[in-house]
């Protein structure tokens, strides 16, 4: 089964947090997870150069924004419905 997680703040902060990061800490322990029982998983996120993946992580941009703009969210939106073509399910995390 192939599987996408995509949370809120993927343009604020990396997956997994390298520091405060609530939701993404969620995100990342549930890729794990369903990587242990073995699905294929995916996140949409943006990724931190200390940390090595064990699930595939699609980045969104190179490094965090802290102000986005509407720009960056529709940059997000067209990754996520291209992203998302071929996947069985798709876990949607938001605050």
């Amino acid at each position: 089964m192939k599987i996408s997680i995509l949370h809120a703040s993927h343009i604020l902060n990396p997956t997994p947090p390298s520091g405060y990061g609530g939701i993404e800490l969620v995100v990342d322990t549930l890729a794990r997870y369903q990587l242990k029982e073995g699905l294929n998983v995916k996140v949409l996120g943006i990724t931190n150069p200390t940390n090595v993946y064990e699930y595939e992580i699609i980045p969104t941009f190179k490094e965090p924004v802290k102000k986005p703009l509407t720009w960056h969210k529709i940059k997000y939106m067209v990754k996520l419905l291209k992203e998302s073509v071929n996947v069985d399910t798709v876990h949607l995390h938001v605050q």
